[in-house]
């Protein structure tokens, strides 16, 4: 987890929030960053997971189940979902 965290904040993010969930022997994340803004879904994943790819082991990087990237401009204020 530590080490996640560590290749996440390593992305070089504008003012990174990064939660890390483990679920047993899986682990999810999220990562919300305006470094998002503008980018597709495709160019984020491939930011995170070459980041992952060149610090995590094979075996740390298969625990990984998913890392959602999202832009604050991607979140709905509650309440006005339609």
């Amino acid at each position: 987890e530590k080490k996640l965290t560590a290749a996440l904040e390593g992305l070089g993010l504008e003012s990174p929030e990064i939660e890390i969930h483990e679920q047993g022997r899986t682990i999810m994340a999220t990562v919300v960053s305006g470094s998002f803004s503008g980018m597709d879904e495709a160019e984020r994943q491939r930011m995170v997971w070459e980041a992952l790819r060149a610090t995590l082991s094979d075996d740390e990087r298969l625990a990984v189940e998913f890392v959602f990237t999202i832009a604050p401009s991607d979140e709905e204020p509650l309440g006005e979902a339609v």
